[in-house]
């Protein structure tokens, strides 16, 4: 990651303006170089985490312990297969786990699927279920 500032000796953070990230200039005082900054401080800012929690998270991702679920209890996930009447079905997440460093997703209607099903058989929105049942059904089709 392209860094905009970096630490004086007593730890004040000062912008770096050897070479401008944006426009390859020795001018960070451009517009535009002005407004990448902005543009990038603000996206930090629209996340709501704190410098603490930034390292936190930081800390924990180097040191393995970070997991990104790709879903939570109470989620409705959706599915194509085995639904003859609809076309698509759905089911409700009512427990995820890490195991052996593996995540399990427990539903109320699919039983345990793996982290990957999630994206390739089962879906997070309804619209990605049937876009990937038209996808299957062109498949099925050129196929035949």
């Amino acid at each position: 990651m392209q860094r905009y500032t970096v630490r004086a000796l007593d730890g004040e953070a000062v912008m770096d303006c050897i070479i401008c990230p944006l426009d390859g200039t020795k001018d960070c005082s451009s517009s535009a170089c002005k407004k990448r900054m902005k543009q990038r401080i603000s996206a930090y800012e629209d996340t709501d985490l704190t410098p603490e929690r930034v390292a936190e998270l930081a800390q924990a991702d180097q040191a393995g312990r970070l997991v990104v679920l790709p879903c939570k209890v109470g989620d409705t996930l959706y599915a194509y297969y085995n639904c003859p009447t609809t076309g698509i079905c759905k089911a409700v997440v009512t427990d995820v786990e890490v195991l052996n460093g593996r995540t399990v997703i427990h539903t109320d209607a699919f039983g345990v699927l793996r982290e990957s099903d999630v994206g390739e058989n089962v879906f997070l929105t309804r619209q990605e279920a049937e876009a990937a049942l038209e996808r299957r059904k062109k498949e099925v089709a050129e196929d035949g």
